[in-house]
């Protein structure tokens, strides 16, 4: 199966062709790699079913649904024992599975977390630190991730984060639901921009 970027269609020059090649379950090896064909990058995948799986319950695990995505959203080019089909069954699951409410002690440590994070950003901006920036823009991006956990909502790539939170089409090619916190949000893009 093919997916990604060209098949959501938000490719651009420098993306690249996904292709999953789905092994037999009793194959005991994988496989990950790059070839270029006629000028296109071509990153393929070898696995069997199991590690699909696997990986959807991966990615549910660190709060993403990016693999499970990939299923959804999917051209399939060859499936004659419909393998790729079952999958795809599978992943529509993992999309729509609530994630994990955190635990009290697990938000107590984030509110620790994030109070030391601008601890260090206030002192590194009294002091004029060459760190500044980059101390700032990491730690709004933890806060994206623990907030995105607190609110049980998936995490979007870096690359495409704006994107994936207020584009409406590509919430829709990426499997997006709206984010629940405008004010949040709000406050995100503006802080994303610069540090003031």
């Amino acid at each position: 199966m093919v997916c990604g970027s060209f098949v959501t269609g938000c490719a651009s020059s420098r993306s690249d062709i996904d292709v999953h090649i789905i092994l037999d379950d009793g194959v005991k090896w994988r496989e990950r790699g790059n070839k270029v064909v006629d000028n296109h990058l071509i990153e393929y995948f070898a696995n069997p079913p199991r590690q699909i799986k696997e990986y959807f319950q991966e990615d549910y695990a660190a709060g993403c649904i990016t693999t499970a995505t990939q299923f959804v959203t999917r051209e399939i080019l060859w499936d004659p024992e419909g393998v790729v089909a079952a999958l795809k069954r599978e992943a529509k699951k993992w999309v729509r599975k609530r994630f994990p409410c955190p635990s009290k002690a697990r938000i107590e440590l984030w509110k620790y977390n994030i109070w030391d994070d601008l601890d260090g950003i206030e002192d590194a901006f009294e002091k004029e630190s060459p760190s500044l920036s980059f101390a700032y823009f990491r730690a709004i991006g933890r806060w994206l991730e623990i907030y995105c956990k607190f609110l049980e909502y998936p995490l979007p790539k870096d690359c495409k984060v704006v994107e994936m939170l207020t584009y409406q089409e590509t919430k829709e090619k990426y499997l997006f639901p709206e984010f629940p916190d405008q004010e949040f949000l709000e406050l995100f893009m503006r802080a994303s921009r610069h540090p003031s």
